[in-house]
């Protein structure tokens, strides 16, 4: 969605990061909330571990998702 609204600003130029359109408010509540749910990096960390013991065959769950916590936490 930051893509979508950042290209948008584009556009729009100077006028896009003013208070004449809602694209600076969006960007910046969507930038929030996607810092809210933690870095991209720690996600990717996350993803990666659970990935590489699903492999090699390690049984024990490493992510709150696999261990039943399945409640949608945020955007990433």
């Amino acid at each position: 969605v930051c893509k979508i609204i950042d290209e948008a600003i584009q556009v729009f130029g100077a006028t896009g990061i003013s208070q004449w359109t809602p694209l600076a408010r969006m960007y910046a509540g969507q930038r929030t909330l996607r810092l809210a749910d933690g870095p991209d990096e720690v996600h990717w960390h996350v993803v990666g571990r659970a990935e590489i013991a699903r492999f090699e065959g390690d049984p024990q769950p490493t992510t709150e998702y696999e261990r039943g916590s399945h409640q949608f936490s945020g955007p990433a």
